[in-house]
């Protein structure tokens, strides 16, 4: 292959220079202009929370600039053991969580039972006060310090008015209480929130009031129309 060496870039009619180019560096003229993100994905939120019952993200959506988002929540685990210490969530309307009997879900999910493979579906949510964000595993406590359960939401316009709030939940983890049968488990949940409220983000906090969120991970990212 034949090498091509130039030290500036031209345009068309070759009357002004665009950029110079030398050994180690590219210098473009001033006329040009470059975008500041050039991909459809932006982050719109990141942060690490620890020690905390319950955390909220709120305030960064835009429908008009967004056509889909996904927020992640990775790295979940919790301070306490409980019996039943689910990971329940709600929407915000103006900033704050919605904890009317508005919330639907239906989830399939399967388990690996000691080398057995477990099926488990479930309609956990019919006019509850809260969204189950899995198929009710109980998620992971200091006496499982390598165990994780870690969410992916899907859903688009969250701020219509004109529509029920619908999203998706793809789930997968290690833990689930301190059972050893539940060593790799994934679960599939469809959440509808009855309201036609414009909502403005996620409240997400444990069941058992005894617990508190040791640590999740949080990235929001929006999709560009």
């Amino acid at each position: 292959m034949s090498a091509i060496y130039v030290d500036s870039i031209k345009d068309k009619s070759d009357t002004k220079t665009l950029a110079t180019l030398s050994s180690s560096t590219v210098t473009l003229h001033t006329d040009v202009t470059v975008p500041a993100t050039t991909s459809a994905c932006e982050k719109l939120y990141a942060n690490d929370v620890s020690g905390v019952a319950s955390f909220s993200v709120d305030g960064y959506f835009d429908d008009t600039k967004y056509g889909f988002y996904e927020m992640h929540i990775n790295e979940v685990k919790v301070s306490t053991s409980a019996d039943v210490n689910n990971f329940l969530g709600r929407v915000n309307t103006s900033g704050s969580a919605m904890d009317g009997s508005i919330y639907w879900s239906a989830s399939v999910g399967m388990y690996n039972n000691n080398g057995t493979a477990t099926t488990m579906d479930r309609a956990d949510n019919d006019g509850s006060t809260y969204f189950n964000t899995d198929n009710t595993w109980d998620i992971p406590n200091t006496n499982e310090q390598y165990r994780r359960n870690n969410y992916a939401l899907r859903f688009s316009n969250p701020q219509s008015t004109s529509s029920y709030f619908t999203c998706n939940i793809h789930s997968y983890g290690n833990g689930h209480e301190g059972s050893e049968a539940y060593d790799a488990w994934v679960s599939t949940t469809g959440v509808s929130v009855v309201t036609l409220s414009s909502i403005s983000g996620f409240t997400f906090y444990m069941q058992a009031s005894t617990s508190s969120i040791l640590s999740a991970e949080i990235l929001l990212l929006g999709f560009k129309k």
